[in-house]
């Protein structure tokens, strides 16, 4: 379970601890269309989410949220 660290409209910052944080784009936050992800998720607020890309030279880590990721996902990464 990660934790959100803050909401823009371009997608969802979520904290997976050790000082790693990943962006969950807009386009990942749900299965449903989302215009305002603002509107579904809140700082603080605790998440389940699966790593779909590490980006190393980029220090990046891309996450989802869909539930259609994460039923896929044999092992999603459940961080606390």
């Amino acid at each position: 379970v990660g934790v959100v660290k803050s909401v823009q409209l371009f997608g969802v910052f979520v904290s997976l601890g050790g000082g790693v944080t990943g962006l969950c784009h807009i386009s990942e936050v749900s299965d449903d269309v989302v215009q305002d992800p603002r509107q579904k998720f809140s700082p603080g607020q605790k998440v389940t989410a699966a790593i779909t890309k590490i980006d190393i030279a980029k220090r990046r880590v891309s996450l989802s949220l869909k539930a259609s990721t994460l039923s896929q996902a044999s092992d999603p990464t459940l961080v606390e």
